[in-house]
């Protein structure tokens, strides 16, 4: 059942982070960016999550060299086609 594709699909994005990550992704953002539209989400959480998605392909992490590292975060094709999924999957369960 783990190499089932519908079961990484739904192991990754159908938990409450994964989903809230992608959408506020909708633009490229910065670790403290999505920490900070994301409050109830604690550092380690969101750094799962994020390790998560990135792992799935659904978003990307561009490193920044300077003073400090700093990583930008990027939703892929595959995530938004990803979210496109899931929230056809939610106008479907409206209609239940």
């Amino acid at each position: 059942m783990r190499n089932c594709p519908l079961h990484k699909f739904l192991r990754v994005l159908w938990t409450k982070r994964g989903m809230i990550v992608l959408l506020v992704l909708e633009q490229p953002r910065r670790f403290w960016e999505l920490k900070k539209i994301i409050p109830d989400i604690t550092e380690k959480m969101l750094i799962s999550t994020l390790h998560d998605l990135e792992h799935a392909a659904y978003i990307t992490n561009e490193k920044i060299y300077g003073k400090q590292i700093q990583s930008i975060y990027t939703i892929t094709d595959g995530g938004k086609k990803a979210l496109d999924i899931a929230q056809s999957m939610a106008e479907m369960g409206k209609l239940l």
